[in-house]
């Protein structure tokens, strides 16, 4: 998916969509508003954003036959790495409601050390395994 682009904060580089488009009143233009960019993680308020290119998706384009992704392939069940689980679970939203167990994702990011090891290893037996522990 080459030429996908993101919008980012060009004050602290913010690359993890906490990015939020606003109005701003402004009479002397002929819409009466003007469109502004708030960045909640350092604040600033932006009349344009810069865009970069997002990287290509790694997951190979051969594995999305007929727009459905196989779980048994074993590309997808391979061991998945320490760092690439605290990527994505720097990449949770934020302000979401919790699920059946009372956890909040900002809950895991913030959580200590043991707890996030603990999340990872069950998170890879899902994935090597297919199966939801009980």
């Amino acid at each position: 998916m080459s030429g996908v682009v993101c919008a980012y904060c060009s004050k602290c580089t913010n690359f993890d969509h906490r990015l939020t488009p606003m109005t701003h009143v402004d009479n002397s233009s002929p819409s009466g508003r003007h469109l502004r960019y708030f960045c909640q993680t350092c604040c600033a308020i932006h009349c344009t954003l810069p865009l970069r290119s997002l990287d290509d998706c790694p997951v190979p384009d051969e594995l999305f036959q007929n727009n459905i992704l196989d779980p048994r392939d074993p590309r997808l069940t391979q061991h998945l790495t320490r760092e690439d689980f605290d990527y994505w679970l720097r990449q949770l939203p934020h302000d979401k409601s919790p699920g059946d167990d009372e956890l909040t994702y900002e809950m895991w990011q913030e959580a200590p050390a043991e707890m996030k090891d603990a999340l990872y290893q069950v998170v890879n037996q899902v994935v090597q395994n297919g199966k939801m522990p009980t």
